[in-house]
């Protein structure tokens, strides 16, 4: 019996090797996944709210430019003021027409 105790303990012993090595591997696994995914999460939710403060800004500007009241821009160090052109002109009617012709000779 002694030879038949050697190769079953060796077979044990084989046996619970692969086993913890498939747990690792799976745990690694499992963990590259959930990895992935968080930071799948983390980029979209950047990206909304990249895509939310530029349309916060736009509105935010339209109605202070609506006022007729110059707004101001800050970028940085430099700083710009807007306003809405149809408040500078008294009339859009007597606004000159924009229109582009192409003036070639034939």
């Amino acid at each position: 019996m002694g030879v038949f105790d050697r190769s079953y303990d060796k077979r044990n012993m084989v046996i619970i090797i692969l086993t913890v090595l498939l747990i690792i591997s799976l745990s690694y696994i499992g963990y590259t996944e959930y990895r992935k995914f968080i930071q799948e999460n983390v980029r979209k939710a950047k990206a909304e709210g990249y895509r939310q403060g530029v349309f916060d800004t736009i509105v935010k500007l339209y109605k202070e430019v609506d006022t007729c009241r110059p707004t101001r821009i800050i970028l940085g160090n430099k700083t710009k003021y807007v306003i809405d052109i149809e408040c500078l002109q008294p009339s859009s009617a007597n606004m000159p027409s924009t229109n582009i012709t192409n003036r070639s000779s034939t």
